[in-house]
């Protein structure tokens, strides 16, 4: 999950969210095109940390194995965009049967990523708890890489 800060503090409602995707090449792994879920939640008052889901439907986009930049509408779900920011996550699946083999997978297209100063990003295994990722940027080890994911955002007058 990546914290989005809601600069205008102000009370609005989520239209779009925005995902870069890179063109993974086929190299030595096989690549598998999964689907990409949509989750969001509010941000604890007390700590900085995601708290409760904001919608409860599942919202899935699989996109083909190219960079492209796309946009998913996700107005007909009415998920407000609180005061105090919001937690997108991208969560990977594949809800296909997969025969195990013993070989490596990798995702195609990979999400973009980008990097921050601050560490913004959450991650959680099986549903167990929350953790704070601490994983610095390979490009800049004094920043954090973290999803690069974009909103539009309707705020009430």
């Amino acid at each position: 999950m990546t914290y989005l800060e809601n600069k205008r503090e102000e009370i609005g409602k989520v239209i779009a969210v925005f995902l870069p995707f890179k063109k993974r090449k086929k190299k030595k792994y096989k690549s598998v095109n999964p689907y990409f879920r949509l989750k969001f939640c509010s941000k604890t008052q007390n700590s900085f940390k995601p708290y409760k889901l904001l919608t409860i439907q599942n919202i899935l986009v699989k996109p083909k194995n190219l960079s492209q930049r796309i946009k998913i509408d996700v107005s007909e779900y009415n998920i407000p965009f609180p005061e105090n920011g919001i937690f997108v996550g991208v969560e990977v699946i594949n809800p296909n049967t997969v025969t195990k083999q013993k070989s490596v997978y990798v995702i195609a297209p990979a999400l973009e990523l980008t990097q921050t100063k601050n560490n913004v990003t959450f991650k959680r295994y099986l549903g167990k708890k929350w953790f704070l990722d601490k994983t610095f940027s390979p490009i800049n080890s004094r920043y954090y890489k973290t999803l690069n994911i974009g909103l539009n955002v309707k705020y009430k007058k």
